[in-house]
C-alpha cells in the first residue's frame, strides 16, 4: 500500500497492519521533519480509508482513482507548506520526464494548494474571496485540460503549465497565514454531520502547531465528538506546541528523519534532479522555489552573529535583508536558518545554554506573532532581531 513512501518502512508497515486488522484510529497524529513523507503517507492513508474494495496499491476503483489526483469530495485537505517549491519541483519534472507519473505529480502538487481554498475554509464572501474563487475554478479548468492533453504535445502542455504558474502565483500570495480560521473547523464538522452514514471521510490538517488557540479548541471538540465515519489525521513538525488535550486524543506516529542517501533517491527518481547535487530534502526545493540558499544561510549568520555582537553591525545590509524578506516571502525560511546557526554557535561553545534557549523562544515567538496576527514579515524579522540584541545586551543603538 505504501510503497512508494522513501524511508518510513516502521509507520507505514504499522498503519497497513492497523487498517488490515480494523484497529486504524478515528485520529492520528503524524509529526517530523519537513519533507519526511507525513502527507504522503496521510494521502494514501486516506486512499485506502476511501477505496471501495479493499485499498490495493494498483486498485482502479473510483474513489481510488479519484483519490490519487486529490479530487475525492469525501477527503478534505488543509495544507500547510511551502507550495511554490513543490509545484516549480513537479513542474521541472515533468518538462523533463513527460510522462505519467511527471504529469500525476503536477496534478498532486496543484491540488494541494487548490484544497487550501476549498469553500469550508473560507468563510467571508468580500470582493478578494470572489476573486479568488474564479481564480481557483479558472486553475482547475486548465489542470484538467492538462491532465487529458496529449503529452506528446510538448506546446500545447507547456502552454498549459504557463497559465497554471500564473494562477498558482496568484492564489500562493494571497496565503497569510498558516492558521485555519475557527469557524472554518466548525463548517467542516457540520459538513460531516451530514455526509451518509456509509461514506467514508477523512480530514487532513498540516501544521496544527501554527493553529491559534481558539481553533485548536474548536479541533479539539471534532477530536471528542467525531461523527460516524470520519478519520482525522494530523500533521506537524513537531508535537511540542500542541496542547496536551490534543495529544491525549491522537494516536502518534514519529517521522524519522532520512538518510543522505534516500533522500538523494527521492531526488533523482521522482524529480529527476542529481540527487547528489544537494545536502538535503528542504535545500533542492528552496532551491526549485527560486531561493538561493547559500545566500539565506549567509544571511542567516551575519543577522545573528552581528546581533549577538560577534560581529560589527552593518545596517545597511541588514535594510537590505529586511527588504528581501518581504519581496520574497521568506521569513520562515530565514528564522529557520538563524535557528540552525544558534544551534550551532551552541554546539562550538560560543553562547550559553540560557542564551541558546531565550534566542529561541525568541524565533518561535516571531513566528507565532506572525502566524497569528497576520504581521508584516520584515516587521517580525527586525523585532526579532532586536529582542537578540537585548538579550545579548547589545541594543544601544535602535534598528
Amino acid at each position: 500500500m505504501f510503497a512508494h513512501i522513501c524511508g518510513q518502512d516502521r509507520i507505514t508497515q504499522l498503519i497497513t497492519q492497523e487498517f488490515t486488522n480494523g484497529e486504524l484510529p478515528h485520529a492520528l497524529l503524524f509529526y517530523g521533519g519537513a519533507y519526511s513523507g507525513r502527507m504522503t503517507t496521510a494521502l494514501e492513508t486516506a486512499r485506502i480509508i476511501t477505496c471501495a474494495r479493499e485499498g490495493l496499491p494498483a486498485c482502479l476503483c473510483e474513489p481510488c482513482r479519484r483519490s490519487r489526483i486529490l479530487e475525492h469530495p469525501y477527503t478534505i485537505v488543509f495544507a500547510n507548506r511551502d507550495f511554490t517549491s513543490l509545484i516549480q519541483a513537479a513542474m521541472h519534472a515533468y518538462q523533463y520526464g513527460r510522462n505519467e507519473a511527471a504529469k500525476h505529480l503536477v496534478l498532486r502538487s496543484v491540488q494541494l494548494l487548490v484544497k487550501r481554498f476549498d469553500p469550508l475554509f473560507l468563510q467571508r464572501q468580500d470582493a478578494t474571496q470572489k476573486k479568488l474563487a474564479v481564480h481557483v475554478t479558472e486553475l482547475q479548468q486548465h489542470l484538467m485540460e492538462f491532465s487529458r492533453e496529449d503529452d506528446r504535445k510538448a506546446d500545447r502542455q507547456d502552454r498549459n503549465l504557463k497559465r497554471i504558474t500564473s494562477l498558482c502565483v496568484r492564489l500562493t500570495s494571497s496565503i497569510k497565514s498558516g492558521n485555519i480560521p475557527v469557524q472554518a473547523v466548525r463548517s467542516v464538522t457540520s459538513w460531516l454531520m451530514t455526509k451518509p452514514r456509509d461514506i467514508q471521510a477523512v480530514v487532513i490538517l498540516e501544521g496544527v502547531e501554527h493553529f491559534v488557540d481558539a481553533t485548536k479548541n474548536a479541533l479539539l471538540k471534532l477530536l471528542e465528538e467525531p461523527p460516524r465515519g470520519v478519520t482525522i489525521m494530523l500533521l506537524s513538525e513537531g508535537k511540542g506546541r500542541i496542547i496536551p488535550t490534543i495529544l491525549s486524543r491522537v494516536r502518534k506516529y514519529a517521522f524519522q528523519e532520512r538518510s543522505f542517501a534516500q533522500e538523494s533517491s527521492i531526488i533523482r527518481d521522482v524529480y529527476y534532479a542529481d540527487g547528489e547535487s544537494y545536502d538535503s530534502l528542504p535545500t533542492f526545493f528552496l532551491n526549485e522555489g527560486g531561493l538561493d540558499c547559500r545566500r539565506l544561510r549567509d544571511d542567516a549568520e551575519f543577522i545573528t552573529s552581528s546581533m549577538l555582537g560577534f560581529t560589527a553591525h552593518d545596517y545597511s545590509r541588514l535594510g537590505g535583508i529586511l527588504k528581501q524578506t518581504d519581496e520574497g516571502n521568506t521569513l520562515r525560511q530565514m528564522l529557520a536558518e538563524m535557528l540552525e546557526v544558534v544551534r550551532d554557535f551552541r554546539s562550538e561553545g560560543r553562547i550559553d545554554l540560557d542564551s541558546y534557549h531565550g534566542i529561541c523562544t525568541i524565533i518561535g515567538a516571531g513566528m507565532r506573532e506572525w502566524e497569528e496576527k497576520n504581521q508584516k514579515e520584515s516587521l517580525v524579522l527586525e523585532s526579532c532581531c532586536y529582542r537578540i540584541m537585548r538579550l545579548s545586551g547589545d541594543a544601544g543603538e535602535s534598528l
